[in-house]
């Protein structure tokens, strides 16, 4: 399942675009919205996003692909 991000992304980038002009769009969008402000339906905050250097660079690895391939590891951060 793609994120609302990655959706987004794909929404505004033609796909003539090249990859790192793409790749430094996803970057800003990614740093503007890692500060946002969770809250709950009733408006209550339930925390804040914050940009973690050492893990927000790459994204976790699909369970499904783990599970295919078992020499592939989960990307730091993530867990297994």
């Amino acid at each position: 399942m793609l994120s609302a991000i990655t959706k987004l992304i794909m929404i505004l980038a033609p796909p003539l675009l090249p990859l790192p002009l793409i790749c430094a769009i996803f970057y800003i969008i990614l740093i503007l919205f890692s500060f946002l402000e969770l809250s709950n339906f009733a408006g209550g905050k339930i925390g804040t996003r914050k940009f973690n250097k050492d893990r927000d660079y790459l994204w976790p690895v699909p369970t499904v692909v783990l599970q295919n391939n078992t020499a592939l590891e989960q990307n730091l951060g993530y867990g297994k």
